[in-house]
């Protein structure tokens, strides 16, 4: 739900590395989503779509589906390292807020971890729950910068209740952390056949 109390379904994907194919898994989701959407509510409602690049190569991934000459897909590319942290942190969600600790022009991460924690916590004040849940995304993403330990502390610091073990029993988490053992293998692996 966004400030102006309409409800959006957006769908996110993370990209950390090129793939040409990644306009294709998107509309698959999408479709899969609109699917799941008509068979709960008998409402066709089409999600927006979003991929967040994160990888250090130029964005070179297409945004676009043409069928006969014709537009017919589309999702956004954000290159989320070209974008000011500051842009993140000037949201008034918090599930949006929580993109700018993926920024590529942090020069003191701490601080700006800092100051996303105290932002997440001002928009959530009336509801513990959404402060914890996005807490623990905020961990997820502190994950792709090698940051988690920074902002673990931040978070004891702000004395927020929240445990590792309750961090690490979050199913994305979980999925996050094999993903990326899996990759690290599979790249380790490339390296030594080059």
């Amino acid at each position: 739900r966004y400030p102006d109390g309409k409800r959006r379904l957006i769908i996110l994907e993370f990209q950390a590395q090129h793939d040409e194919t990644m306009i294709l898994r998107v509309l698959l989701y999408w479709v899969l989503v609109a699917l799941k959407v008509f068979k709960l509510r008998r409402k066709l409602v089409f999600p927006r779509t979003y991929v967040l690049y994160i990888g250090k190569r130029r964005l070179t991934m297409r945004d676009r589906l043409r069928w006969k000459g014709r537009l017919f897909f589309r999702t956004t590319i954000v290159d989320v390292r070209r974008v000011p942290y500051q842009n993140f942190l000037a949201l008034e969600h918090p599930a949006q807020v929580l993109f700018a600790v993926l920024a590529g022009n942090i020069s003191n991460p701490r601080a700006v971890y800092v100051e996303v924690v105290q932002k997440v916590k001002r928009l959530t004040e009336s509801d513990p729950g959404a402060l914890r849940l996005y807490l623990r995304r905020l961990l997820e993403f502190s994950r792709l910068r090698n940051m988690q330990d920074a902002m673990l502390s931040i978070i004891e610091d702000y004395e927020i209740p929240m445990t590792e073990a309750e961090i690490q029993a979050d199913p994305l988490y979980k999925q996050g952390v094999d993903f990326g053992e899996r990759r690290g293998r599979e790249e380790g692996e490339r390296r030594g056949r080059e």
